[in-house]
């Protein structure tokens, strides 16, 4: 199951909205996986 939710990223001093989407169906949350491009404070 996906779960979908809104988060706000800087770049320089404006906000940018970003849309963040996680994997919840095994169970928990067993080790974080990032994908795409991830500021390098990630």
């Amino acid at each position: 199951m996906l779960s979908r939710l809104y988060s706000v990223t800087l770049e320089g001093i404006d906000g940018i909205l970003c849309e963040v989407e996680v994997d919840v169906s095994r169970g928990g949350f067993e080790k974080p996986v990032i994908v795409g491009l991830p500021d390098t404070a990630v």
